[in-house]
């Protein structure tokens, strides 16, 4: 696997730093704004995928009920192939 600043994954067909991700990680964080992370379902290869609730600030509880209405009536957490 390498350092993370030396790992790459595949995003729409192209090899980019792993690293690159953490942008989406920070971006709530750095305006103090609440995020909770959800499952969004499985990709092609069998990966899981999520997304990132953001609210506005003071409604944390807003992006957790988001979060669990998502998880309810459209997709939970499918463990991928090999986790255990």
């Amino acid at each position: 696997m390498g350092d993370r600043w030396q790992r790459k994954i595949v995003v729409n067909g192209n090899w980019v730093a792993s690293t690159d991700q953490l942008f989406w990680a920070g971006y709530a964080s750095v305006v103090y704004l609440p995020a909770t992370v959800g499952p969004a379902g499985l990709a092609k290869s069998g990966l899981p995928v999520g997304y990132q609730a953001i609210t506005a600030s003071g409604r944390d509880k807003t992006a957790t009920a988001f979060s669990r209405f998502i998880e309810k009536e459209i997709v939970g957490f499918t463990p991928p192939p090999g986790f255990d």
